[in-house]
């Protein structure tokens, strides 16, 4: 009730109300955001979710202060409740009260200092007090529900935007995080609890040092000291790698963009210093997992480095060459080179991936960092030779590569692509290696494989693309986005087409081949012709596409067949939906045909197996690109449409559960009656489907009912009786080769065609329902 008449009266009482009740509603929302799901009411909880209260300036300026209150008060009970039997934990525990106190204390008085000199203040005072703990103090008894109150904290505060984090009182929010990340986290009983703490506290951090620029004042003096810490936490659990990394590569670009954009030169020798102690580890022939994951974050560290610089590379060399920052560079530059065409000559060598295979390929990723370093430091116009004879080797050894499925020889592929000028049959082996690969990683997604770490950072790496993107995304999107379109992209028209033609008779062989890597080859060939506009070969790579359409339908279809899995039917489904949504691509009568076709075959292809099998998505799939099919090639559709009324008579099967044959209604061995699900349509073995898959169905055919057939320009009729004139191909292209968005024309004759069918479905609707009796009808 207390909540209600506030959140009613909101503005009214913080407009009339003082300072003390101010403090009491800010306190009470912290308390509220604090508690446990359980002992917090709805309306609570929907009332915090509505932010409603920080749209008030006064309780904004008074949530920081009650948000220090609070975590003091609430720890030093939960130090009290426990009987501490370490005098390091009692240490660690005063240590985290005290620097609490201190923030509560720094709160209640105004300073005139400026926000930043209060986020320095703040991190000196953290890590003075919490940066130098061990580790190993994480035997502190402190109870799974105590920490539960810390992990709803900062699940409240991330709920919120940033923007409602006052920046003059946001040093209080990053000391709590630091706090917690630091010291408090090292006190719990349970090592999931402090787990949690840390991945939600690092997510507090993330922020701060994003969206507000005073956050990272204390970066240049203790940036050392809390990567220290995040990397060695990292080890503690797999989770905690992706919050680490993430945070390492924030501070290190921090500490890059003081450097190169703000010219601090207290910034560059920080960041230099740690760039090399990062460095040593990479450099180092260390075997563990430990350092494999050093290495990984010596990767991000450098390369996050490496594009700031890039950034102000002009304002860089402006100012001159920095001989410190160069020749440290460059020595490294040659030892990492020596130390890659070793691992080279190791995996050459041995006839297979290397056993250090992540090392290398860190070493690899960190070669490519570095000379990208140099190039924007040194104001080189070219890449450095070390790169190159590397690429160049790689692009000559692909016969050795295609034997290893490894990290490190998929990285050398990357690398030759983006920095080696391959001739055409280069390009062909390269994708015919690039097209096993793809099939390797899906055979490795089936068993629930992920990324590996030194990919990630490898591909962001090579490519100059985000490491948070290509973490995102699964390893073959990665690859077909930065490996095989750029390959593609560079080659001329001619070899491209001949490419084409030589991956459809590659993937007609049976055996030779997986859908997923079928699908995602093809993609690329798609997106590479009609996404890079503009010029002659980007329109003569089109053509090669649009003239082989038919051949790419044929395929994927074969093999939906060839491999009947959910998996498959599923990835077939999706690219050719992308297909048919691609506005600039041309569907004939016979492609509309073999579209509808397929999607039959989907439907009515039976699945023995389908553990793990999203069934009523597979069926929405396929009432997605049926509509799409209807709304954009209306007039194909209606032209086939015996075709798409067998379609939509199967997808009615799904609502129903099967009933048993006639002849079996009397007898006696109806219990022991089953259905052969390796014999029985999907669509019919396992419904009925939910009501989920009823709505896409009604979509469809409300889409079919509505339909117009679009009729031909003037110009098109005067052409097909030779009376017209010549006119310009864009005017021919929007008369009959583009879907026109407008409205159609012409109902009553789609109407009489759909008509003549309509009685088919309705029939087939009631031999369903009447579970057979009606079938000699």
């Amino acid at each position: 009730a207390q909540w209600k008449l506030l959140a009613d009266w909101l503005e009214l009482a913080c407009e009339y109300a003082d300072s003390r009740a101010i403090d009491a509603i800010a306190s009470r929302i912290v308390a509220e955001l604090a508690s446990s799901p359980p002992l917090s009411t709805a309306q609570s909880q929907a009332l915090l979710c509505s932010a409603s209260f920080f749209e008030v300036a006064r309780i904004r300026d008074a949530f920081a202060p009650a948000l220090a209150e609070f975590s003091a008060t609430t720890l030093k009970q939960q130090l009290e409740q426990q009987k501490t039997s370490s005098k390091k934990s009692s240490a660690m525990g005063s240590g985290v009260l005290e620097v609490l106190n201190w923030l509560t204390a720094s709160t209640q008085k105004k300073s005139g200092k400026g926000k930043g000199n209060q986020m320095l203040a703040t991190m000196d005072f953290v890590i003075e007090k919490l940066g130098a703990q061990d580790l190993a103090l994480g035997k502190h008894r402190l109870k799974g529900s105590q920490a539960s109150t810390w992990v709803q904290l900062f699940r409240g505060l991330l709920c919120f935007p940033t923007a409602y984090w006052s920046a003059e009182r946001a040093h209080v929010v990053l000391a709590l995080a630091l706090a917690v990340d630091l010291g408090f986290a090292n006190m719990c009983k349970h090592e999931d609890d402090a787990l949690r703490l840390r991945i939600h506290s690092r997510a507090v951090i993330e922020r701060l040092f994003k969206c507000l620029p005073s956050a990272s004042a204390g970066l240049v003096q203790h940036a050392p000291t809390i990567v220290d810490h995040w990397a060695g936490t990292a080890r503690l659990s797999d989770e905690l790698i992706l919050p680490s990394r993430r945070l390492v590569r924030l501070v290190m670009g921090s500490l890059a963009q003081a450097a190169f954009g703000q010219s601090m030169d207290a910034a560059s020798t920080t960041c230099r210093e740690l760039c090399a102690r990062l460095y040593a580890s990479v450099s180092s022939d260390s075997r563990s997992d430990e350092s494999s994951l050093a290495d990984v974050l010596t990767l991000d560290s450098l390369d996050a480095v490496a594009k700031v610089a890039a950034v102000y590379a002009q304002k860089v060399q402006a100012k001159g060459r920095d001989k410190e920052w160069c020749s440290l560079v460059k020595s490294w530059l040659k030892q990492i080179a020596q130390l890659v065409c070793a691992d080279f000559d190791r995996m050459s060598q041995d006839g297979s991936e290397a056993a250090s295979d992540t090392h290398s390929t860190c070493r690899l990723g960190v070669l490519v960092s570095l000379s990208s370093l140099y190039k924007s430091l040194a104001g080189a116009d070219k890449v450095p030779s070390h790169v190159l004879d590397i690429a160049r080797r790689a692009a000559e050894s692909l016969p050795q590569l295609s034997q290893s499925t490894g990290t490190f020889a998929l990285g050398l592929v990357l690398l030759s692509v983006h920095n080696y000028e391959s001739a055409g049959a280069g390009c062909h082996v390269i994708l015919a290696y690039l097209t096993h690969q793809l099939a390797a990683i899906s055979a490795r997604d089936a068993k629930g494989d992920a990324m590996p770490l030194a990919l990630q950072s490898l591909v962001a790496s090579i490519a100059g693309a985000d490491c948070d993107a290509v973490t995102a995304m699964p390893l073959a999107d990665a690859i077909v986005s930065y490996a095989v379109e750029p390959l593609l992209k560079n080659l001329d028209h001619s070899a491209f087409a001949a490419s084409l033609d030589t991956f459809l008779k590659l993937m007609s062989r049976p055996g030779q081949h997986t859908t997923a890597s079928v699908g995602s080859m093809l993609l690329a060939y798609i997106r590479t012709a009609y996404r890079q506009l503009g010029n002659s070969s980007a329109t003569t790579k089109r053509k090669a596409v649009q003239r082989r359409l038919g051949s790419i339908l044929t395929t994927l279809h074969a093999a939906m067949r060839v491999c009947p899995t959910a998996s498959t039917i599923l990835f077939v489904l999706g690219t050719v939906s992308e297909l048919v949504l691609e506005p600039a691509m041309h569907f004939t009568m016979f492609d509309v045909g073999e579209t509808l076709s397929m999607i039959f075959t989907a439907v009515t292809l039976p699945l023995p197996d389908t553990t793990g099998a999203d069934l009523p998505s597979l069926y929405r799939s396929a009432c997605k690109l049926l509509g799409a099919v209807v709304r954009h090639h209306t007039n194909e559709v209606l032209d086939s449409v015996s075709v798409t009324v067998a379609v939509l008579r199967a997808l009615l099967h799904a609502f129903v559960t099967p009933s048993f044959p006639r002849s079996l209604a009397a007898s006696t061995t109806r219990q022991r009656f089953e259905i052969d699900c390796s014999q029985t349509p999907w669509i019919v073995a396992y419904a009925p489907f939910p009501i989920s898959c009823a709505e896409s169905y009604s979509r469809v055919v409300a889409e079919l009912a509505s339909c117009r057939r679009f009729l031909a320009t003037g110009a098109d009729k005067d052409n097909k009786s030779g009376k017209a004139k010549q006119t310009s191909d864009k005017a021919a292209q929007s008369g009959s080769e583009f879907v026109k968005l407008t409205k159609g024309t012409n109902t009553a004759g789609a109407t009489s065609v759909l008509s003549m069918y309509v009685s088919y479905i309705i029939s087939e609707y009631c031999i369903i329902q009447g579970g057979g009796a009606l079938s000699t009808l």
